[in-house]
């Protein structure tokens, strides 16, 4: 096409004036502006309705979780031995002190008379501590699973 024919097309063209222009390009900014805020709002609403049912998922989960936790830590506990090693404890020591008696009276080892002696004094010498360590892993439990996670909002 001929340079002077699309001179005169453009002459044909209503003219305007540069403000009308500015105006024009004020209104696309604005739009580009609210096309990017919008599209930024949008990803965060719909990532705030999908975390809804995540985190109901995650409720669920915990709930089953920590219902499964507490009847295996309470059976354990309760219906375990567990509870009774204090007693058993002193109960054990008191016989071994009998029997380390005799032995004595008799000029022998206690392990002579009775064949598991040095392993049940052991054990009976170690019960305290690990009852004790036993305490702080229960509390352990019982406190973790009272507490959440960090509040990050």
């Amino acid at each position: 096409m001929d340079e002077n024919k699309i001179f005169a097309i453009f002459k044909k063209l209503p003219k305007q004036d540069k403000n009308t222009y500015k105006l024009k390009k004020v209104k696309l900014s604005l739009k580009d502006d609210l096309e990017e805020t919008y599209e930024e709002f949008r990803y965060a609403y719909e990532e705030a309705v999908s975390g809804i049912d995540f985190m109901e998922n995650w409720i669920e989960r915990i709930s089953s979780f920590k219902a499964e936790l507490s009847n295996a830590v309470d059976n354990y506990v309760i219906n375990g031995a567990v509870g009774s090693l204090e007693e058993y404890t002193t109960e054990l020591k008191t016989k071994l002190e009998t029997l380390e008696l005799g032995a004595r009276d008799l000029g022998l080892e206690p392990s002579e008379i009775w064949n598991w002696y040095d392993e049940a004094r052991t054990d009976a010498d170690d019960a305290d501590l690990a009852y004790k360590e036993f305490l702080e892993k229960y509390r352990e439990v019982v406190n973790d699973s009272n507490n959440g996670l960090n509040d990050f909002l």
